[in-house]
């Protein structure tokens, strides 16, 4: 199903429920005040209805290159969210597919495997992004309206419009560009690691704190997060692994039941 059928099919209500369930928009430590709440909330819901409404009348640009957009619920790799599912969502190119589907291929960048590439589509402009596939598997899977919600909230990194999106994507281009440069100069000219750098900014938050309770819950909290850093390493290594292998069954199970292939 293309994304934009996708769209057409779904219902705006349940979209926002789907949108609000899988990515709430407050945390319990957010202190913004209830009524700041409900105005973030309104306006949240007008931009899941007008994009919704603008992937439903765009005219889609179909390119030299189809793509097909996998959702999946993977479970979270941070040892505090410990057996937490995430949504998770990325695009293949067809063709590449197609070529590798019959090999052993890997998700990563592991030396002797073919690697199949993943992209994102949080950049990707919305007409480009109705052409796409979404894998029927991930819909037959987690309902339509839950698939809109996960592309949603991939589009919303930048902002709710197009050309929201288009500025905040150029100045996260520049930002990065100003930060390569700016390492390039002060950090590897210097010789400063990475590790050491995040040890200055310690350092920095610490000699600033006044409250000697604060002080000290912050030196216990990093020696003992610097203490489990191992542990935290092998959890999170263990279930990238089995989130990779999960990703490239499905990968294959949709591509057999597209084409019938092996």
């Amino acid at each position: 199903m293309k994304v934009q059928e996708l769209f057409c099919r779904a219902n705006f209500d349940r979209v926002v429920d789907a949108y609000i369930l899988m990515f709430p928009p407050f945390r319990d430590y957010d202190r913004i005040p209830i009524k700041e709440k409900l105005a973030r909330l309104g306006r949240l819901k007008q931009a899941i209805r007008d994009n919704c409404d603008d992937f439903r009348v765009c005219v889609p640009s179909l390119g030299n290159e189809s793509y097909t957009i996998f959702i999946l619920e993977l479970e979270s790799g941070l040892w505090e969210d410990k057996g937490k599912p995430e949504f998770w969502n990325f695009a293949v190119r067809d063709e590449e597919l197609r070529e590798k589907v019959g090999r052993d291929f890997d998700q990563w960048r592991n030396e002797g495997e073919d690697r199949l590439e993943r992209y994102g589509i949080d950049m990707t402009p919305m007409n480009v992004l109705a052409s796409y596939e979404v894998a029927g598997e991930s819909v037959s899977r987690y309902g339509i309206e839950a698939c809109c919600a996960v592309i949603l909230f991939e589009l919303f990194w930048f902002g709710y419009t197009d050309e929201q999106r288009a500025e905040g994507i150029e100045a996260l281009k520049k930002e990065l560009d100003e930060s390569m440069e700016e390492f390039e100069r002060d950090g590897k000219d210097s010789g400063i690691l990475a590790e050491e750098f995040f040890d200055q900014m310690f350092e920095e938050i610490l000699n600033d704190c006044e409250n000697e309770d604060e002080r000290q819950y912050m030196i216990l909290e990093r020696k003992f997060d610097r203490s489990v850093e191992d542990i935290k390493r092998r959890y999170s290594e263990k279930v990238s692994e089995l989130n990779n292998q999960i990703e490239i069954d499905v990968i294959k199970e949709q591509w057999r039941k597209m084409y019938g292939g092996s």
